[in-house]
C-alpha cells in the first residue's frame, strides 16, 4: 500500500475502542506506520501527517469562542479543535508535497490542500 493510503485509512483514534482486539491492530498498525515513515526519513511527526491527510487547515476553520475553532461553517454537534490541532494551508501543501515525492513510486494523484 501507498504511505498515502496507509495514512488516509489508519483509524487514528483506536486507543479510544473498548474493544481489545481493536486496539492490539491499532496498535500493530501504527507502529508498522512509524516504521515506514522512519525508514523514509520523515522530517514531519505523525501528529502533522494526520493533520494534513485529515484536512485540519487553519484557514477552513474559526475561531468562534476563545481559543475554540470548528470548521465552517459552525455545526454545533461537532466538537472544537485548538488551535495546535490545526496547521496553515501551506504547512499542508508541504506536506502533501513530501508524501508525494516519497511514496515509493505509486502514481496516485495526491491532494493539495486545496482539494482536502
Amino acid at each position: 500500500m501507498s504511505l498515502l493510503h496507509d495514512l488516509e485509512y489508519h483509524d487514528w483514534y483506536y486507543m479510544m475502542s473498548d474493544d481489545h482486539n481493536v486496539w492490539n491492530r491499532g496498535i500493530e498498525a501504527e507502529e508498522h506506520l512509524r516504521s515506514k515513515i522512519r525508514s523514509l526519513d520523515c522530517p514531519h511527526t505523525m501528529a502533522e501527517l494526520r493533520m494534513a491527510v485529515q484536512g485540519m487547515i487553519l484557514e477552513d476553520f474559526h475561531e468562534y469562542e476563545e481559543g475554540q475553532y470548528w470548521k465552517v461553517p459552525k455545526q454545533n454537534i461537532i466538537a472544537p479543535c485548538r488551535r495546535e490541532d490545526l496547521l496553515t494551508r501551506a504547512e499542508v501543501d508541504d506536506i502533501m508535497t513530501w508524501i508525494k515525492e516519497n511514496d515509493g513510486g505509486h502514481k496516485k494523484v495526491i491532494k493539495s490542500a486545496e482539494e482536502i
